[in-house]
């Protein structure tokens, strides 16, 4: 059973590498509430699944260094994020998420693929709260020799784009 539900994960995770956040943002103009894009679907009638994401590039080549993406869905059963993370990254020492300068967790690496090495992984009510709060976040990483690689995340709009998504309410988020 478990190896079934790492399968399913890997097919989901796949598709989403395949036609990432910010490539559909792109084709498709989904809204932009500050530094974050607004992807919500209808899964079925009352289930609506919502992404809010960015991504970090290097500005001279375009290239993707880090994209960032909080998923969650009404009726409201918790938030996950999911971090495509550059190849080349050591595998031996989990990224580490400081938010405004607190170290809030690390992450594991679930896998790689052509595009990036993809981390998935539940957000607790607080840990949510960090990411909706914050004004800057920094993950950091090692280079496969060792090298600290430090990829920013913006925390403008984040608030308003959670908001956006019509999945707040009383049973989401303590006040």
């Amino acid at each position: 059973m478990k190896f079934d539900v790492r399968i399913s994960t890997a097919i989901l995770i796949a598709l989403l590498s395949s036609h990432s956040f910010q490539t559909r943002a792109q084709e498709t103009e989904l809204p932009r509430i500050g530094d974050w894009t607004i992807n919500c679907q209808p899964e079925a009638p009352g289930v609506r699944q919502c992404w809010m994401s960015q991504a970090a590039t290097i500005e001279a080549t375009g290239e993707q260094l880090l994209e960032i993406g909080i998923g969650f869905q009404r009726p409201f059963n918790g938030a996950e994020l999911l971090l495509i993370l550059p190849l080349g990254i050591s595998l031996h020492h989990d990224p580490q998420m400081f938010v405004d300068g607190v170290h809030v967790r690390n992450y594991k690496v679930d896998f790689c693929l052509d595009d990036g090495c993809y981390s998935r992984s539940k957000l607790n009510a607080v840990q949510l709260e960090h990411f909706l709060h914050m004004d800057s976040a920094e993950l950091k990483l090692k280079s496969g020799a060792g090298k600290e690689l430090v990829l920013p995340v913006s925390g403008t709009g984040s608030r308003a784009a959670f908001n956006s998504t019509a999945i707040t309410g009383p049973d989401v988020l303590p006040k």
